[in-house]
């Protein structure tokens, strides 16, 4: 009975189909084969509708959106001319506030909008062609004439050069941290010579007028602005100072030719006179190049008068004049020298009493220990192998009572000497070495 329903399904699905008959009529296809056709059919019916359910919800979300979007469009139509124009003037209105907000912005800079030339952004523009799209094959007159090229003034970029070296900090001198305690440290400028045809900028080539990398960089200067090619260089910027041969065309001088003979191929000596002689390289490097002398140092007075009376920083006000002022006129503090008496020097006496007994003298090291605040040297000899524990012992002898802890340093290399058991010879500190003892913030009072 199950054999006759599956051909009669079979024949159904599969019309077009001729099954092959034996003899006695039955179908040469197997029931297992009958079911795997069916298997196959059913997947793949299965696989349309999921994709055709998935085409119809897409469908659906495209109608709800495009029904929306008609609502919308309905609602604007059906709105008062009145309602629209308030719109639209609610908007200028904001253009306007976030306009007035960028120029604010640029004030407090120093900067002004100036904006684009209404003949140079036409220009910009291409031309359209009858289709309404832009077409670049087609001439414009306006864009074959060259822009007039900007002037430059040699009088204008020197005057901004001083108002651009006080804000890069002309005469400013900074702290500098030195192994002896610190010094101030002035900012090196940079040179920028002119010349009638070009300019020499930090040491470099010169460079012509007519490059356009020399005329951007000049250019820069001219609208008040540090130059663009050293920004990444200087980040914070660099004074310039300025050489004025603005008068001079500087010539560019020739390269001198190899003052030796030529040699040929086959050995023989080429004794042409087509090479320089020896007084025509000696006049062409006897150029020497123009330059100013240098400025005399300024006295402490003047140091003072260029430095201001306070900076801010962090919240607080720091007073720079006045600590400047009384550390350069203070009288320098004397220097103590403390000579520490050792066994080195108590064995020397005794073998200097006893002159009749034969003795060797030891190994002995000369240690000079700067105190935490410089203001005293301590003088030690001792033995190679004295340890580091002993120098410690004979250092608190001689400090004052009621000091606080210490470290002892190395000037070079610079290492905190803590082991009290390593002797003075594992440590380096033969024949002579100078030591320096800082204050222990790690101790506990």
């Amino acid at each position: 009975m199950l054999k006759s329903l599956l051909d009669k399904e079979s024949r159904r699905s599969l019309p077009n189909v001729n099954f092959p008959s034996t003899s006695t009529g039955s179908p040469l296809c197997s029931e297992k084969e009958l079911l795997s056709l069916m298997a196959s059919r059913l997947s793949t019916a299965e696989a349309r509708l999921k994709l055709q359910k998935e085409e119809l919800m897409s469908k659906e979300k495209r109608i709800l959106y495009l029904e929306r979007k008609v609502h919308q469009l309905e609602k604007q139509c059906n709105e008062s001319p009145d309602e629209v124009v308030a719109s639209l003037t609610h908007q200028c209105d904001s253009f306007q506030n976030q306009i007035r907000e960028m120029e604010d912005f640029l004030y407090d800079y120093g900067l002004i909008w100036v904006g684009e030339a209404r003949g140079r952004r036409k220009r910009s523009l291409r031309r359209k062609s009858s289709t309404g799209t832009y077409d670049p094959c087609l001439w414009s007159p306006e864009e074959s004439i060259p822009e007039p090229s900007l002037k430059v003034d040699y009088d204008v970029i020197i005057e901004n050069i001083k108002e651009l070296n006080l804000l890069a900090g002309e005469g400013v001198a900074n702290v500098e941290s030195t192994k002896d305690g610190a010094r101030l440290k002035y900012t090196e400028p940079a040179t920028m010579t002119l010349y009638k045809n070009g300019i020499f900028l930090l040491n470099g080539p010169f460079r012509s007028l007519s490059d356009p990398a020399t005329r951007r960089c000049l250019y820069d200067i001219m609208e008040g602005y540090f130059p663009s090619e050293l920004q990444s260089t200087y980040p914070e910027g660099i004074p310039l100072k300025v050489i004025d041969n603005r008068n001079i065309e500087y010539t560019m001088q020739p390269s001198s030719a190899f003052p030796g003979i030529g040699q040929l191929l086959n050995g023989t000596k080429n004794d042409t006179p087509c090479l320089h002689t020896h007084r025509t390289l000696r006049s062409a490097s006897s150029l020497q190049h123009m330059t100013q002398p240098h400025e005399p140092r300024l006295s402490a007075d003047q140091f003072i008068r260029k430095l201001p009376g306070c900076v801010i920083k962090d919240g607080n006000s720091i007073e720079v004049k006045k600590s400047i002022e009384s550390l350069l006129k203070s009288p320098p503090k004397p220097r103590q020298l403390t000579i520490i008496e050792t066994l080195v020097e108590k064995e020397k006496c005794t073998m200097s009493q006893s002159p009749t007994q034969a003795h060797v003298e030891p190994d002995v090291a000369n240690i000079r220990v700067k105190s935490e605040t410089g203001d005293c040297t301590y003088l030690i000899k001792m033995k190679y192998l004295d340890t580091i524990g002993d120098l410690r012992v004979y250092l608190d002898t001689h400090r004052p009572a009621f000091s606080p802890s210490y470290k002892i340093l190395s000037t070079f290399p610079r290492r905190v000497l803590d082991d009290p058991d390593a002797t003075i010879e594992e440590c380096g500190l033969v024949p002579t070495a100078t030591l320096v003892l800082e204050l222990d913030s790690t101790a506990n009072y």
